[in-house]
């Protein structure tokens, strides 16, 4: 069972509660994160059985990108990653996050400069879909200077180890 299953059974959270949970990473680094990186990484990766389909399709991306639909199995909801870098938005959402924080953890969300936020349904997601989410939000953090946010259940550092609420 995965970090995020594990955390909804023992807080007793159906995942039918709401229709899309949120993971976040807050990078520091301010090097864009590449959209061919984030497809690489996932293909790589040989999570899936067949090679996943993404949209907007890899040859149809030049330069900066917002969005990333991971369709990995037909007939399932797909994996939606949103990229955020710098803008009012970003910084709303951060500011919405932060407030009441612990001031260690108030002052790191202050540093974000970008942000990939990863979109899911948690009953659509198959275990091969845990580990890829798993490792890729890991990977982001480490490469990026990164924490990971998951919404209710708190903070995790690069190697996914729980930090705070």
């Amino acid at each position: 069972m995965h970090l995020m299953q594990t955390l909804r059974c023992a807080l007793g959270v159906s995942s039918e509660d709401k229709m899309s949970d949120y993971i976040r990473v807050f990078c520091r680094s301010s090097r864009l994160i590449a959209l061919t990186e984030i497809t690489e990484f996932i293909k790589d990766g040989v999570y899936f059985e067949e090679e996943p389909r993404f949209d907007p399709p890899l040859n149809d991306v030049e330069g900066d990108w917002q969005r990333l639909t991971v369709f990995y199995q037909p007939e399932t909801r797909p994996i939606v990653l949103h990229k955020n870098a710098g803008d009012p938005l970003m910084h709303e959402e951060i500011a919405e996050i932060s407030a009441g924080a612990a001031e260690g953890l108030h002052r790191r969300l202050q540093e974000t400069a970008q942000t990939i936020t990863i979109e899911i349904h948690l009953s659509a997601l198959t275990e091969e879909a845990w580990e890829m989410l798993d490792s890729l939000e890991a990977y982001l953090a480490r490469t990026y200077d990164g924490i990971v946010s998951v919404d209710g259940e708190g903070f995790y550092d690069a190697a996914l180890h729980w930090i705070t609420k």
